[in-house]
């Protein structure tokens, strides 16, 4: 995989798990990754694999923001984030990470 790529996600990654905004942000981003950067993933098995994980972090997106709207979308969710969601939120991204290094 493209390195200059993988370095940009790392740095994104890097600034996304701290609030449910970036997190946010960067899944919506993530989605459209493979579409942009076709070479990225040359096989099939690579593609549904990065679909996989791109998927689990959208459903625990969702739930987070889904919280947040039923609490009224307080400005400041970051409690409630690192109670909850941060965890997942950061092996989720590692996940990420690992598998964009190996493709």
């Amino acid at each position: 995989m493209e390195n200059n790529i993988i370095e940009i996600v790392k740095l994104r990654i890097a600034k996304s798990n701290d609030d449910i905004y970036r997190y946010a942000e960067l899944v919506s981003d993530l989605e459209f990754l493979r579409e942009q950067n076709p070479q990225l993933f040359h096989t099939k098995e690579l593609s549904e694999r990065y679909d996989e994980i791109w998927m689990k972090l959208e459903i625990l997106n969702a739930c987070a923001l889904s919280e947040w709207e039923e609490c009224g979308r307080p400005k400041n969710f970051d409690e409630i984030w690192k109670e909850k969601y941060i965890k997942d939120a950061q092996n989720l991204l590692q996940e990420l990470i690992v598998f964009m290094s190996e493709a």
